[in-house]
């Protein structure tokens, strides 16, 4: 039995349902870029928990660049992040702005 490739992990079984209950607030609350929408969706739609190595493996992009992504939506509490993988917060009453950066910081 050979294991399977990342891309058959992050795809699910048949077709997916997404309620517009969750999609429209993240439409009108949120301004993401095309890559994180591409990481929320991934996530959204698969039927358990990932990794983020997963997703890059998955979506083919760069890990460095997945984990950025990653730490600011689990930031703004868009995802949550267990030992399990990363899971969509649906409730957008605990979505939040990231902090802004500390005042003296330099970047």
């Amino acid at each position: 039995m050979t294991k399977p490739t990342a891309t058959q992990r992050l795809s699910t079984q048949g077709g997916v349902s997404v309620s517009g209950d969750v999609l429209v607030p993240l439409l009108h609350r949120v301004r993401l870029n095309g890559s994180e929408w591409r990481i929320v969706v991934a996530v959204l739609i698969s039927s358990r928990p990932v990794s983020a190595r997963e997703l890059a493996l998955g979506l083919r992009l760069d890990y460095g660049f997945v984990k950025r992504i990653v730490r600011g939506l689990v930031a703004w509490r868009i995802l949550s992040a267990t030992p399990e993988g990363l899971s969509f917060q649906p409730d957008v009453t605990r979505w939040a702005a990231a902090a802004a950066p500390a005042a003296g910081r330099q970047r």
